[in-house]
């Protein structure tokens, strides 16, 4: 039956199908039919390194940052991606959103030479919260959100951990961030802004052993799906200012704590009062 159908075809159809065929490209090394064979070796090898250690950071060549502080540890850059708000209880100083929360650092006991692996450039490892730390597979930045009403543990997702061949590990959670808000703006109803700040750092790892910098300005906003936006939600997010501060504190005078200050405001939307207000 081929054989009737290519004798059917036009002489420049077939030369063109020729033509395609000797010119396809072969998959990248990652996506190989072996590929997951030298995934399987890359993590046997690189778990049962005798220096590794999911408990201890890694060591980073922190004057690339910026960091004049330690020399010791590791720089961990942030980004939060606004998704939606979810929900503002002004009365209760509370307020809800959707996000996705991702964290980026390099820990070069991870890495491995490509080359010996078939090209493979990526690994995926299992990650977790703090509180999950038994089912890590490699050691993750101790980042919280200090005025959270429900602690990151419980409100972002788990999620594998992509690293690269050079130690590069990006770290992406979806889930949600409860906190509690001193608003400011509460003023002109309909028409109000309420501001809300943000606190997140390290807990236990202050800067000696963790940096925190901000990648991208430290946010951005969910434009790509269909699901992200506002929806007839009371509030939409108007603006966010993110900088980066050092807290110093009783227990570790000699430890800084870098903290990323996100201040965040918030505009009524103005779907929401046409639909549930102006429209009846």
């Amino acid at each position: 039956m081929r054989a009737q159908l290519v004798e059917s075809m036009p002489r420049a159809s077939l030369l063109l199908l020729f033509a395609c065929a000797a010119n396809a490209q072969p998959f990248a090394p990652d996506y190989r039919a072996d590929a997951n064979l030298h995934v399987a070796a890359i993590r046997q090898e690189v778990l049962a390194r005798p220096t590794f250690s999911k408990i201890v950071a890694p060591t980073s060549n922190r004057s690339e940052t910026g960091t004049s502080y330690s020399d010791s540890g590791t720089d961990v850059f942030m980004q939060i991606r606004f998704f939606k708000v979810q929900a503002v209880a002004a009365s209760e100083g509370a307020m809800r959103l959707k996000i996705w929360f991702r964290l980026w650092w390099k820990d070069t006991r991870l890495a491995w030479n490509a080359s010996e692996h078939g090209g493979v450039s990526t690994v995926y490892y299992q990650a977790d919260q703090i509180a999950g730390g038994e089912e890590n597979e490699i050691w993750l930045p101790d980042v919280q959100v200090y005025n959270a009403q429900e602690g990151m543990v419980h409100t972002l997702d788990p999620a594998l951990a992509r690293v690269s061949s050079d130690g590069s590990v990006y770290y992406s959670r979806p889930g949600t961030l409860d906190v509690m808000c001193k608003f400011s703006g509460l003023v002109a109803f309909p028409r109000d802004s309420l501001r809300c700040g943000i606190e997140i750092g390290g807990w236990i790892l202050g800067g000696g052993q963790q940096g925190l910098h901000l990648r991208n300005q430290g946010y951005a906003f969910s434009n790509q799906e269909t699901t992200s936006g506002t929806s007839y939600q009371e509030y939409e997010i108007k603006a966010v200012n993110v900088s980066l501060t050092l807290y110093e504190y009783a227990c570790c005078p000699s430890d800084p704590f870098p903290v990323a200050v996100y201040r965040i405001t918030l505009n009524r939307a103005r779907g929401f009062y046409e639909m549930f207000t102006i429209f009846p």
